[in-house]
């Protein structure tokens, strides 16, 4: 995934919801980039796990 095609995606994501938070906009990113990859279940999966890897790590950062 280049930077470039990222941004674009990131831009699409914004324009849709332009008040997303960060790690929202990392989970987004991922299920656009990895829909193909996985079915919808484990997809769901994955991103759940990652937003609340990111959410306990954004909290660990703020402490």
């Amino acid at each position: 995934m280049t930077e470039l095609s990222r941004r674009i995606i990131q831009n699409r994501i914004i324009s849709k919801n332009p008040g997303i938070s960060n790690i929202e906009m990392k989970v987004e990113t991922f299920k656009i980039f990895y829909r193909f990859d996985f079915d919808d279940t484990t997809l769901d999966q994955i991103a759940n796990s990652l937003k609340d890897y990111l959410d306990k790590n954004a909290n660990k950062t703020s402490l």
